[in-house]
């Protein structure tokens, strides 16, 4: 709720995609604050166009619902039975009626109160759920992308969320309603971890907690330039030749149509 109250009031965030001529391939966003999740789900797209459709970047509207629909159930999917997760893919949507009213402890929002989920055991049952609900994602200026974030919490369920993170005060959301490096993480692996290096650093006895294994999407940022974070081989020599992009505030994605190449050859 953090980027609706405090960050984007009054605007909303779907998975839309751009209309332009050549780049019906990306996905639209309209303000600062959810772009980690848009650079996740704009990387798998694009790597699910490269291996099923023949790398064709103009898909006409009902490939692009297709996609989608595969990308968000494949990232609730995995981060559900990831070592941890609740083993169910949950799919919340909005129900059009509140569930329940403000009090002394809750606010109503105009989302959280209206939620309904559906649980799902299977991934061909979480594609189903998705597709059925695909309009919600999808509406123009509506809510899909908190929606898609209460999905995702719920598929990984909270404790293993907290048990993913180094410090017991990390959140999903960090400073002004920007998407923290954990949600990225979440979105990209299946799991919360703060950091990008590869495995475990012991640090005078307390243990950092990094990515687990190589990726075939990878990630850079601009912070490792600056020294503040490490980013791990696991991550740098992305098979797919796609990678989110961290500059500063800011995520975004870089890719080639050539695969097994380094970030290097894609900018040069």
């Amino acid at each position: 709720k953090q980027w609706y109250q405090r960050r984007v009031r009054g605007v909303q965030q779907s998975f839309t995609f751009n209309d332009t001529y050549r780049l019906e391939f990306g996905l639209v966003q309209h303000k600062g604050g959810p772009c980690g999740i848009l650079a996740a789900v704009q990387a798998l797209v694009i790597k699910h166009l490269m291996d099923h459709y023949s790398g064709n970047l103009s898909p006409n509207n009902a490939v692009r619902q297709q996609v989608l629909t595969k990308v968000l159930a494949s990232i609730l999917w995995q981060a559900a039975n990831y070592k941890g997760g609740s083993k169910y893919a949950y799919v919340c949507y909005d129900s059009g009626r509140s569930k329940f009213h403000s009090s002394l402890l809750y606010r109503n929002d105009g989302i959280t109160e209206k939620l309904q989920f559906s649980r799902c055991s299977t991934l061909t049952a979480t594609e189903n759920c998705v597709e059925e609900f695909l309009p919600q994602f999808q509406s123009t200026m509506g809510k899909g992308c908190i929606l898609f974030l209460y999905s995702l919490i719920m598929s990984r369920g909270v404790n293993a969320i907290r048990n993913d993170m180094d410090e017991p005060g990390s959140a999903l959301m960090a400073n002004h309603g920007y998407c923290s490096q954990e949600l990225v993480n979440l979105c990209m692996m299946g799991y919360s971890a703060q950091n990008v290096f590869n495995n475990t650093i012991d640090l005078d006895g307390k243990v950092l907690k990094g990515i687990r294994e190589p990726r075939d999407i990878g990630l850079l940022t601009l912070y490792e330039y600056y020294k503040v974070f490490e980013v791990g081989s696991y991550l740098k020599q992305a098979s797919s030749g796609i990678w989110v992009v961290c500059s500063e505030s800011h995520y975004s994605v870089l890719f080639s149509k050539k695969s097994g190449c380094s970030p290097h050859e894609v900018t040069d």
